[in-house]
């Protein structure tokens, strides 16, 4: 059964970085169970090749409580794919993760903007890479990259839009 509140939740439907728009290069939609609620997966890139990843799902009973785990563990999957990707080995793979969970949380007053808005939430950072995450009413929205801030737009959440559907691909 999944969430009950997926009406009132968004999407990440645009990244601005330092005021230019982001291209969407991939939109994933997953559930761990049929009992978790659905969650969307999206990568940016800006002109530059930098990427963004975001994630949202509707806000659970516990994602409050999980903020800072969740926000962990994107920047634990994101490192070791990234090493796993470049052919590093088993033990700096583990290093790496590591110094993840050896590295502090941070609560920010202004964690990500989102729709204009600065919005308190938490982050880490290793090694040039970051995770941040905030929630948003009823979204809980998760940024991943290696370049600075940048500005969320949300839209509805039942917009999953399928690359190259706009031109009948």
């Amino acid at each position: 059964m999944q969430s009950s509140n997926h009406k009132t939740a968004r999407v990440v439907s645009g990244v601005c970085l330092d005021g230019k728009p982001l291209l969407l290069v991939e939109d994933t939609w997953s559930a761990d169970s049929e009992e978790s609620p659905l969650e969307s997966y999206r990568t940016w890139v800006a002109d530059s090749g930098a990427e963004i990843r975001t994630r949202t799902s509707p806000v659970s009973s516990d994602s409050a409580l999980s903020l800072g785990q969740r926000v962990a563990d994107a920047l634990s999957g994101t490192i070791m794919e990234r090493l796993v990707m470049g052919g590093a080995s088993r033990e700096a793979t583990v290093e790496a993760i590591r110094w993840v969970n050896a590295a502090q949380v941070r609560d920010e007053a202004a964690c990500l903007t989102i729709d204009g808005e600065p919005r308190r939430g938490l982050s880490i950072s290793v090694d040039g890479t970051g995770a941040r995450g905030a929630i948003a009413g009823e979204t809980l929205v998760l940024m991943i990259s290696q370049a600075q801030l940048a500005s969320l737009t949300l839209g509805p959440f039942e917009q999953r839009s399928t690359l190259g559907s706009e031109t009948g691909k």
